[in-house]
């Protein structure tokens, strides 16, 4: 019996040296359970970051989609207005025509008109000068002739 005592040691020795390394063991794993519930907070956290964010970025896309049918309504006006812009530019163009062509015939007729009234004064002092030649003709044949 005497063996039994110290196989019975033995084994609680053992049975200890068990127990410690299951405590530390246990440790490990309930820092490891400690760390996977930081993980699991972390990722609880990121999911909620993530949700946020998909959720401002709908609302980006919402702005986007309003900004841009905006801007695109914005361009239609735009290019309607110079369209008409275009037409008007046109019109007063065809209109300038017109009146350049009205002020080429008007400069005309006025170049025309001055050279008529230059030939009828040329003609007026042509006839003046031929009734004064006349009138002296007739004032020498109706003076006496001299003895």
């Amino acid at each position: 019996m005497s063996g039994e005592p110290e196989s019975q040691r033995y084994l609680l020795n053992h049975i200890s040296m068990l127990l410690e390394g299951m405590k530390g063991l246990n440790g490990q794993i309930a820092r490891q359970v400690q760390a996977m519930d930081r993980y699991d907070t972390e990722f609880a956290k990121l999911r909620i970051d993530i949700g946020g964010m998909k959720s401002e970025l709908g609302q980006v896309r919402i702005d986007l989609n309003q900004f841009r049918s905006s801007t695109e309504l914005q361009t239609e006006a735009i290019l309607r207005r110079l369209d008409v812009l275009d037409g008007t530019m046109h019109d007063g163009i065809d209109y300038i025509r017109e009146l350049r062509s009205d002020g080429l015939r008007h400069y005309s007729d006025v170049i025309n008109a001055v050279q008529e009234g230059y030939q009828n004064r040329m003609t007026l002092n042509d006839i003046e000068d031929r009734l004064a030649e006349l009138e002296r003709f007739v004032a020498d044949l109706r003076s006496p002739p001299a003895a």
